[in-house]
């Protein structure tokens, strides 16, 4: 790269632009991604991926034995968790997208990027259901009670993380 000024107008606005002297990816008027922050940022995202990832192992492996008051409690403080990650993995990863180094347009244009993109908002829109069925069995848990789930009821929801554990193994393949 030239090393040219960001007031350049070669550079349209929000257009990521290299600054050679500096060493510093610019998004004008946003932020100054240097390497190490594009780094930081990249494996934040990949650590927040992973945590989702064991928030929904967790959920898969406890509804697998009998369902116990304890198993109940941590089903819930599992999913929570799990939508706080998957809302944060969406914050970070949009940042990466728009102020990275390969710029929104390159990913845009991706379509094993979109395909990432439609994969998560599935695997989001299904996790709707196991999360309305423990926040429905909420109030048993904090009495104290054992929820009881139909065993027709517990299979479905067997069958919806079995999906979503595939969605976010299929989310891997389409790293652009």
């Amino acid at each position: 790269h030239g090393g040219r000024s960001v007031s350049d107008s070669a550079y349209p606005m929000n257009e990521v632009c290299y600054i050679s002297h500096k060493n510093t990816y610019y998004i004008r008027g946003f932020i100054d991604m240097t390497p190490a922050l594009a780094a930081l940022l990249a494996t934040t995202h990949h650590i927040i991926a992973f945590a989702l990832f064991a928030c929904l192992m967790v959920e898969w492996a406890l509804l697998r034995v009998p369902l116990t008051l304890g198993n109940a409690q941590i089903i819930r403080k599992a999913d929570l968790i799990y939508g706080i990650t998957a809302g944060l993995l969406l914050v970070v990863g949009l940042v990466r997208v728009y102020c990275a180094e390969k710029g929104a347009d390159y990913y845009w244009h991706s379509a094993p990027f979109m395909i990432k993109v439609g994969l998560f908002a599935v695997v989001g829109a299904l996790s709707l259901i196991p999360t309305l069925e423990f926040l429905k069995r909420g109030t048993t848990v904090r009495n104290g009670v054992v929820p009881v789930l139909p065993a027709s009821r517990l299979k479905y929801l067997q069958l919806i993380l079995n999906v979503e554990l595939l969605g976010l193994l299929r989310i891997l393949l389409c790293a652009p």
